[in-house]
């Protein structure tokens, strides 16, 4: 089951992201041989998804997006999940939840 956590970006700012992968005994993951993917929606059924720029480094997962990509979000309240994939394509979804964007007033 995934990791419920709520999420917030400042529109037209840089965010970075890092995730900890824990197993039922709270022990970290490894991640060697795995790849991650995440995406934003406005709801979970939207034909329109963002894609978060995503690695592994140091046994821990970063979602990112640059300045240029959060300006073009719409403020509101949106669902993301991030999931990893194995070596042998076995996907997880490791964390889920709210993002809320809020709009920038300086341009």
């Amino acid at each position: 089951m995934a990791r419920q956590k709520n999420i917030f970006i400042d529109q037209g700012t840089d965010v970075n992201f890092i995730i900890a992968v824990h197993n039922e005994e709270e022990e970290v993951v490894d991640l060697t041989g795995y790849t991650s993917r995440a995406k934003l929606r406005k709801h979970w059924a939207s034909a329109n998804s963002v894609s978060f720029t995503c690695g592994i480094v140091d046994n821990q997962i970063t979602m990112s997006m640059t300045s240029g990509e959060t300006d073009l979000l719409t403020p509101g309240r949106y669902v993301y999940d991030c999931e990893i994939v194995s070596s042998g394509n076995a996907v997880t979804r490791v964390v889920e939840g709210i993002c809320t964007v809020s709009p920038s007033v300086t341009y």
